[in-house]
């Protein structure tokens, strides 16, 4: 199977109703997009996501699958986790905190 460019994955999260998927590297932007997350291997980075509960480890159980791709839906808040697209004033904020204005 042919790997997708970053731009086509976006895509293709952009309109999903669900990330289904054993590949980690997309969970910041399904979260970023506000789409549920169901991650099919049992180790996860960024446990954020799971703490506010939009992505949930399946293991390698079918049955389990099988339920969360029908009736997971995130119950918590969607909170701003990684950034509120304001990064730079962060960054500007620290390097002036460090080296001064």
């Amino acid at each position: 199977m042919k790997l997708l460019g970053c731009i086509k994955l976006v895509l293709l999260t952009t309109g999903s109703h669900k990330i289904l998927t054993d590949y980690s590297g997309i969970k910041r932007e399904a979260y970023l997009l506000k789409k549920p997350y169901i991650l099919l291997i049992e180790l996860s980075w960024f446990t954020e996501i799971s703490k506010v509960e939009w992505k949930i480890l399946t293991q390698s159980n079918p049955n389990l699958i099988a339920f969360l791709i029908n009736n997971f839906e995130p119950n918590g808040e969607h909170p701003e986790i990684f950034c509120n697209g304001r990064v730079d004033l962060k960054i500007i904020e620290d390097l002036e905190e460090r080296f001064g204005k």
